[in-house]
């Protein structure tokens, strides 16, 4: 049986030398396209939307936006770096690559994400669950983001918790739904 080699190894997880950064950016890209992400959001009257990742990197042709026509695309959509030492605990930085509406995706947005595996297999129903939380945001146009929205820093890392936070999502070992908890008596 072929082992992973713990050389490439940074995090202390496999899954990073098996995954890597490029896998993660293209399966965010797919999550996008699949409607799991939300393709665009209302700050202060304004309609933002993410980047897709450009169609070459794809087998089939993306979902169109809401009014029926083609999402723009940009190279660095959801580039994943993986982050080790981060000081407010995360561990990837995902760029989103944000625009108006019916206009070019032009403007980064970093999102420093703090994602956790849990193992829950010692349970009933185990498997591993996912764990979510952005923990910062950054951009080279930071600014000029929190002018247009009207927002604070903390007032848009706010609404992009509420929009990407998620905790913990569960992913089965099986195909079997969670067992229901057990009523008292």
């Amino acid at each position: 049986m072929a082992t992973v080699d713990q050389s490439k190894v940074r995090s202390g997880f496999d899954v990073e030398a098996l995954l890597g950064e490029r896998y993660l950016q293209m399966l965010l890209g797919t999550a996008l396209d699949a409607g799991m992400i939300p393709a665009e959001a209302t700050f202060s009257s304004r309609t933002i939307v993410l980047g897709l990742i450009p169609q070459e990197f794809r087998l089939y042709e993306p979902t169109l936006d809401s009014d029926g026509a083609t999402r723009p695309t940009h190279p660095d959509a959801f580039k994943t770096e993986i982050l080790f030492g981060h000081a407010l605990g995360a561990n990837a930085k995902v760029r989103g690559m944000i625009g108006l509406k019916g206009g070019l995706t032009a403007i980064d947005l970093d999102l420093f994400v703090k994602v956790d595996l849990i193992n829950t297999l010692d349970e009933e129903d185990g498997g591993v669950a996912v764990d979510i939380h952005v923990v910062d945001v950054d951009s080279t146009q930071l600014a000029f983001i929190l002018s247009q929205a009207m927002l604070t820093k903390d007032e848009l890392l706010a609404k992009i918790k509420e929009a990407v936070d998620r905790g913990p999502v569960e992913h089965r070992h099986n195909n079997r739904p969670p067992t229901p908890p057990k009523s008292p008596g």
